[in-house]
């Protein structure tokens, strides 16, 4: 019990001097700050640590305006100026006239009124923040921060879903998506143009809309369907972006759309080298996976096979779509001339349709030695 105490008690001190040590710094800082204001002695900083913007819709410039001032002494320099977001700016007022925030000096007693504009980014119903940084020759506060506050994103167009994800597609295949472009203003708006990051592979249509009044959440009606497809024709992995574009928004709604395009039969890995070193010495064969896109069960027949290599199809456990190509070097059957990189061509039969795969094989072995 008295050890219980005494560790209590013990807390109980550190936590009153760790306050004690905290008043104590505050209270040093605002005496050293009512010096400088009564002596003039260096120059004292004064401005807000926030600015409420109010509630704005998602997409449109929100600006502000505040003052900053030097209640001090001697010239109050601030500079360094950034933002955290290239979404907002900053200017202040001199003779009536706006200029970009660079570096600023202001004597005792002068004041400067800012001026700020942030593009309002980000989730309907959500809080948006940025912040601006600088940095001032106060003692005081050698670095200094304005958080610019929009309580709440509002209305504003918005598209579902915010993204498209296609992933894995085979060749040859015809797959669409479907957009629904949403607006909380009223009356609702119109979608004026479409556009994409490469017309080549994306293709977009707008679908009619028979009710633009209908509902999708609350306060949200549908004034748009946009259907977009990818380009099937050959292997390639799709990292592109829509752009919907509405009445009166010089923001377009940006909706990312990735996917990949694969062979309707995936060879894993696509090429061999034999042999293998392992601890025990030379591994002299491996194995490839193949497997239907589709998952259609997939046959595999030998078409061709080089000297030196024996190849054999066998069955997977885990799914009918998949096969194992087992692949042997031996060397006793090798002929003078035979290239080093030897291709194995295998004949893939799924559905009604068939393919012909080829697997490189690189046969050297370690040091160049034949």
């Amino acid at each position: 019990m008295v050890g219980n105490t005494r560790g209590r008690l013990t807390i109980c001190l550190v936590g009153v001097l760790a306050i004690g040590l905290t008043v104590s710094a505050w209270w040093q800082n605002e005496i050293k700050k009512i010096w400088a204001l009564a002596t003039k002695s260096t120059p004292v900083y004064e401005g807000p640590s926030y600015v409420d913007l109010g509630s704005h819709e998602e997409g449109q410039i929100a600006e502000t305006s505040f003052w900053v001032a030097n209640r001090g002494g001697g010239q109050l320099i601030i500079d360094h100026i950034q933002s955290s977001c290239s979404c907002a700016g900053l200017e202040w007022e001199i003779d009536a006239q706006r200029h970009r925030a660079e570096t600023i000096t202001l004597n005792s007693g002068e004041k400067v009124k800012f001026f700020a504009r942030v593009s309002v980014r980000g989730p309907v119903n959500q809080p948006f923040r940025n912040s601006i940084h600088f940095r001032t020759n106060d003692p005081l506060v050698p670095e200094g921060m304005i958080e610019l506050l929009v309580p709440n994103i509002t209305g504003g167009a918005s598209v579902h879903p915010s993204g498209i994800a296609f992933g894995q597609v085979p060749v040859g295949a015809h797959e669409i998506r479907l957009i629904d472009v949403l607006d909380r203003r009223s009356p609702p708006r119109s979608i004026t143009k479409i556009s994409t990051t490469n017309d080549k592979i994306i293709s977009t249509r707008v679908l009619p809309v028979a009710d633009k009044n209908s509902t999708i959440e609350a306060g949200a009606r549908l004034i748009g369907k946009i259907e977009v497809s990818i380009k099937c024709d050959s292997s390639r992995v799709v990292q592109e972006k829509v752009y919907v574009t509405i009445d009166q928004d010089a923001r377009p709604l940006e909706v990312p759309v990735s996917g990949e395009v694969q062979p309707p039969v995936e060879v894993y890995p696509k090429s061999l080298t034999l042999p293998r070193s392992a601890s025990g010495g030379l591994i002299y064969h491996s194995q490839c996976l193949c497997r239907s896109v589709a998952g259609t069960p997939l046959d595999l027949t030998v078409e061709s096979a080089p000297l030196g290599l024996v190849v054999r199809i066998e069955e997977s456990k885990d799914s009918p779509a998949e096969r194992l190509v087992r692949i042997e070097w031996d060397q006793s059957k090798d002929e003078p001339g035979v290239p080093e990189v030897r291709e194995v061509r295998l004949v893939a039969k799924w559905a009604d349709k068939q393919a012909k795969l080829v697997i490189p094989v690189d046969c050297r072995i370690p040091g160049g030695a034949k």
